[in-house]
């Protein structure tokens, strides 16, 4: 299965994907019926907030946002999408300041001479926690390498893993050469760690949603440990 650029398109039951033609915004993710909850924002609150209404969605049905890492293609929208809904914001521990604060060296925003500004996080998130919405079950992974902070969230019932920047599809990974905390050697480690999942769905950060996912991990995986 691949997706193209559309609006909002349906994964599955209760999960969509919004991609717009702005290469450098990451993928959301809209999960729910009649509340709803988000992966990532993307670089801009328009694109979520029109799909929304498109498809007849209200504003205030949004209730929880989850960010896999705090670069700024996946959080540039989190202010004014939080400021319009009152959702509240869930990152890793270790870079929930970095949002709080609006910090544009450690989110990339000085990198790319984008605006940031800072935003509230209600819930600090570790290795197995675990985040229940609607039906879904999700456990977050920490899954450093791409950033310190970085998660995957991953959903065993219905075999779907938002992977963020931590890997994609047709072999490919996050890069490791930004902060805050990029570093090769843990990236390798957490391509170990989700290839041992057992995966249909890759819903990454960027790119194709994929099905047979975990034989796209297994690929970046190996891909990694002669490159990094």
């Amino acid at each position: 299965m691949c997706i193209n650029l559309s609006d909002l398109i349906e994964i599955m039951p209760q999960i969509k994907i919004l991609r717009v033609s702005e290469s450098f915004t990451s993928n959301v993710y809209l999960i729910g019926q009649d509340a709803y909850l988000v992966i990532d924002t993307g670089l801009y609150a328009h694109n979520l907030i029109d799909a929304m209404k498109k498809s007849n969605i209200s504003l205030e049905s949004l209730q929880n946002i989850i960010l896999t890492h705090s670069h700024v293609d996946h959080i540039g929208g989190l202010n004014e999408l939080v400021e319009k809904t009152s959702a509240d914001v869930s990152i890793h521990e270790s870079e929930a300041n970095y949002v709080e604060e609006g910090d544009k060296e450690a989110t990339a925003a000085a990198l790319f001479s984008l605006p940031l500004q800072g935003t509230p996080i209600a819930r600090k998130l570790q290795d197995g926690d675990i985040i229940r919405f609607d039906e879904f079950v999700f456990e977050v992974l920490h899954t450093p390498g791409h950033t310190c902070g970085s998660i995957c969230l991953y959903e065993k019932e219905a075999r779907i893993l938002f992977s963020g920047d931590t890997v994609f599809a047709h072999g490919s990974f996050g890069r490791t050469d930004l902060p805050p905390g990029g570093n090769s050697k843990d990236l390798v480690n957490s391509l170990e760690r989700l290839a041992e999942l057992n995966i249909d769905i890759l819903a990454p950060g960027h790119m194709d949603v994929v099905n047979n996912g975990q034989s796209h991990i297994k690929k970046s995986y190996e891909t990694a440990k002669i490159y990094l």
